[in-house]
Order: structure tokens, then C-alpha cells, then sequence
């Protein structure tokens, strides 16, 4: 019985250790994070490269891939019912969830004063903004979802010894409902905010989760090759996807989360541990660091600067990897302004 407990936190040693240095998903997470600015603010004139029309082709993969990715990496702290590190969790999301929004709320009211009427909407507005992230500043609606979530998985998990189980359940059972909101209740969209991404964004949470309690990447760690060569049918998958996705819109979900899985497991898989030269493995850690960050102020950085520099505000290429170059290095000051205090996550 010792043996299998000591055998069992070795484990789970070894994939939290994997899970941090895994720089294969942290690239992954960055292109996500620099395709969603490029999404953000491209104008329809510039969709003209290869490159550019792959990110725009790649569109339904983003967010999914992003959900998949943070449960992956809870899923330790939630199974082994840590409240401290739950707790760190929970102030992680709930910083930059609720001081940005404030803070572009009040760069509004200084900028815009004059036109600003304060009356019951823009009080509603801001009630909504804070319930659902997503009504008046809506890139947040991402860190709403992560917190419901979060709070629904870390409930279950207390409340039930047998949680993956009830997991599983709850997999079809929200798919069922998103369905049925879909056909029946979107009409009050207006007053509780739209509930069908939260339902959704559950499923591929559910994914990533699970993904991790498998252990998936440590196991197929040394079967990667192989793995690398079946991961083939994913591009076909991404080729098929459009029309796939015009068959039936009920099984996009499913369809996008065998892409992602797949997406996933081949980024978590490239060999970055064999690189031997600490300054690359270095820089790279460097460069993908502040993918959240970068998500949560991209848009007040285009809101407060394209005023003052004119460039960020032609929608092109270029003018997206500006804005893209001001979110890092303000994410970069701001995380060591503040890498003693809790106020480092408005910036990671």
C-alpha cells in the first residue's frame, strides 16, 4: 500500500514537472494568443497572404484549443483538493477579470465624458459586464467561462468520490442542453448574456481535463514518432472542417475536439527536452510567457493607443504585430513591477 501511494505522488510529481516545462504547448498557446490579435484587428482588404488566410481559416480552433489547454493544466490542482492552490486559481482569473474591465471603464468616462449619459443602461451594462464579461468589453466573457467552470468541476470534485465519473455524465448531459438552449431559449440572450459558449466551453474544458487525469502525454511520451506520423488524419480533418461543419452545425463541437485533441497532443510531444542550450529553452520560455496577458489587454491597448499612434489603427498586418509588440512589452514591465505582488496575473 506505501509502495503505491509513494508510486502514485511520483506521478504526479513527474507530470506537474512536465507540465511546466512543456514548451510545446506553450508555443501552441502563444500562436493561439498572436492569431487572436491578427483576428481582432485585420481588415477584410489584408486577407491576402497564405499565412494570413490559414489564421483566418484556423478561427474555430482558437478558444477551444485554449479551454482544452488550461483544464489540462488544472486538472492536479482541482483532483488533489489543494484549497490553497484552488484558491490561488480562483485570484489568478478573478484579477484581471474584474480590474481591466474597471480600468477601461474609467479610461472611457475621462476620454468620453461629455458623451457618457449616466442612466439605467449604462449602469445594466456594467452589472452584465461583471456577471457575463461579455456586454460591454467582451473579450472577457473567456475569463467568465474559466470561472464558472472551474467553480463547477471544483464542486464536484468535493462533493463526490467518484467525480470522473459524474464528469463523464455531465459530458452528454450539457451537450443535450446546449442543444436544446439553441433551439429553445436563445431569444433571452438579452438579459442573462449568451449561456450556448459556456456550454460548450464546458465540453472542451471537460477534454482537457480529462487529458489530463489520463496522464495522456507521459504515456505516449515514448511513442511520440509514431504518433507524430498518425497525426496525418488531422489535416484532412482541418481541410474537411468547412464542410463537415455545413453538414451539421449539432456536431461541430465534437468535430473541433478531435481537431484539438489531436492539435494538442502533437505540440505536447515535440522533443523540446532534447534541446541541450539553456539560452534557447530560455527564450523560448521568455517569448511565450505572457499569452494571457497579451489576450487580456489587446483590445485596451488598441482602444487607448491607436489614438496617439495612427498605425495601430490601419488593420493590417503590420499594425496587428505592433499592437501585438505593445501588449508583450507592457506584459513584460508589468509582470516585474509587480512579480511580488498578486497583481502580476493582470499581466500572465
Amino acid at each position: 500500500m506505501i509502495n503505491q501511494i509513494e508510486q502514485s505522488n511520483g506521478n504526479k510529481r513527474n507530470i506537474d514537472n512536465m507540465v511546466k516545462i512543456n514548451l510545446g504547448i506553450e508555443i501552441l498557446r502563444a500562436y493561439m494568443s498572436f492569431s487572436i490579435v491578427i483576428l481582432h484587428f485585420l481588415t477584410n482588404e489584408y486577407k491576402t497572404t497564405f499565412f494570413i488566410k490559414f489564421i483566418f481559416y484556423c478561427f474555430p480552433f482558437y478558444v477551444p484549443t485554449f479551454f482544452l489547454i488550461s483544464f489540462y493544466f488544472i486538472f492536479n490542482t482541482i483532483s488533489s483538493k489543494n484549497i490553497i492552490k484552488i484558491k490561488e486559481r480562483f485570484i489568478r482569473i478573478l484579477i484581471p477579470y474584474t480590474i481591466w474591465p474597471i480600468f477601461l471603464w474609467i479610461w472611457n468616462i475621462i476620454i468620453n465624458y461629455k458623451n457618457i449619459k449616466f442612466n439605467m443602461e449604462l449602469i445594466r451594462t456594467i452589472i452584465l459586464q461583471l456577471l457575463v464579461g461579455h456586454n460591454f468589453y467582451k473579450v472577457y466573457w473567456f475569463l467568465f467561462d474559466l470561472i464558472i467552470i472551474t467553480i463547477i468541476l471544483t464542486i464536484i470534485r468535493f462533493s463526490f468520490k467518484n467525480y470522473l465519473t459524474i464528469l463523464r455524465i455531465s459530458g452528454p448531459l450539457v451537450f443535450s442542453i446546449k442543444e436544446y438552449y439553441h433551439q429553445s431559449l436563445s431569444k433571452y440572450n438579452y438579459l442573462i448574456g449568451s449561456i450556448a459558449p459556456l456550454l460548450i466551453s464546458y465540453l472542451y474544458s471537460l477534454t482537457g481535463f480529462f487529458l489530463g487525469s489520463r496522464f495522456i502525454i507521459k504515456k505516449l511520451r515514448n511513442k511520440r514518432y509514431i504518433i507524430f506520423i498518425l497525426i496525418f488524419p488531422e489535416i484532412i480533418l482541418i481541410n474537411k472542417f468547412k464542410k463537415l461543419n455545413n453538414i451539421s452545425k449539432t456536431f461541430e463541437p465534437i468535430i473541433i475536439d478531435i481537431i484539438i485533441i489531436f492539435l494538442f497532443i502533437f505540440f505536447a510531444l515535440i522533443p523540446f527536452e532534447t534541446i541541450k542550450s539553456k539560452i534557447i529553452n530560455k527564450i523560448i520560455k521568455q517569448l511565450t510567457s505572457y499569452t494571457g496577458g497579451i489576450y487580456y489587454i489587446h483590445v485596451g491597448v488598441y482602444i487607448i493607443f491607436s489614438k496617439y499612434f495612427k498605425i495601430l489603427a490601419f488593420g493590417n498586418f503590420k499594425s496587428c504585430i505592433i499592437n501585438y509588440l505593445f501588449c508583450y512589452f507592457i506584459c513584460l514591465i508589468g509582470s516585474f513591477i509587480f512579480k511580488k505582488n498578486k497583481l502580476k496575473y493582470l499581466f500572465l
